[in-house]
C-alpha cells in the first residue's frame, strides 16, 4: 500500500472512506543494517529542524529579492512613464514577470512543487553532492569529523526512540 499521510488517515477515518489504519511497511536488516523504509527517509527530509533551517533560508532570499525590486520597480516605472511604454513591453511588466519567476524558485510556502528549478532542488543537489563526497572521502577532516559527530548523536537519538 503507498504510503499515506496522518491527515489523509484521519480525513479518510472520519469520512468513512477508510475504515481503519493501513499499515506500514516493516523495516527489515541487511547485512545487520536496519534498513530504512520510505517513511523513515521521507521523516528524515520533513525534520522540523532541517524544514526550518530551509524555510529561514528562503525567507533570507526573498526577503533580499524583495528589497531589491522595491528601488528597481521605482525606476522602471518612471522609465516607462519617460519613455511611454505601456503593457507587455514596459519595465514595470518585465520587473513582474521577473518576480512571478523568482516566487516560483524561492518556493516559500512550497506551494510551487512541480517547479524543476527551486531552492528545495537546489538544496538537494547540495546535499547529495556532500553525502557522496563523504562517502568517497573527499572532504576536509575538520568538515568529515563534524558530519560524524552529527551521525553519531542521530544514531544514538534513533536507538532511544526505536521500540526494539
Amino acid at each position: 500500500m503507498p504510503s499515506v499521510d496522518r491527515r489523509t488517515i484521519a480525513i479518510g477515518v472520519m469520512t468513512g472512506v477508510m475504515k481503519e489504519k493501513p499499515t506500514e511497511p516493516k523495516t527489515t536488516r541487511l547485512f545487520g543494517f536496519k534498513k530504512e523504509s520510505n517513511k523513515e527517509t521521507n521523516l528524515k527530509q520533513n525534520h522540523p529542524v532541517r524544514r526550518l533551517l530551509i524555510f529561514q533560508l528562503k525567507l533570507a532570499v526573498d526577503a533580499i529579492r524583495d528589497i531589491l525590486l522595491s528601488p528597481i520597480s521605482i525606476t522602471a516605472s518612471i522609465i516607462d512613464l519617460i519613455q511611454g511604454r505601456k503593457g507587455k513591453n514596459s519595465y514595470f511588466e518585465m520587473l513582474m514577470k521577473f518576480g512571478r519567476n523568482s516566487e516560483k524558485r524561492i518556493n516559500l510556502f512550497e506551494q510551487h512543487q512541480g517547479e524543476k528549478q527551486t531552492i528545495d532542488n537546489m538544496l538537494k543537489q547540495v546535499e547529495e553532492v556532500v553525502k557522496r563526497e563523504y562517502k568517497k572521502g573527499d572532504i576536509t577532516t575538520k568538515t568529515k569529523n563534524a558530519i560524524e559527530a552529527k551521525l553519531k548523536l542521530s544514531r544514538v537519538e534513533q536507538q532511544k526512540n526505536s521500540p526494539e
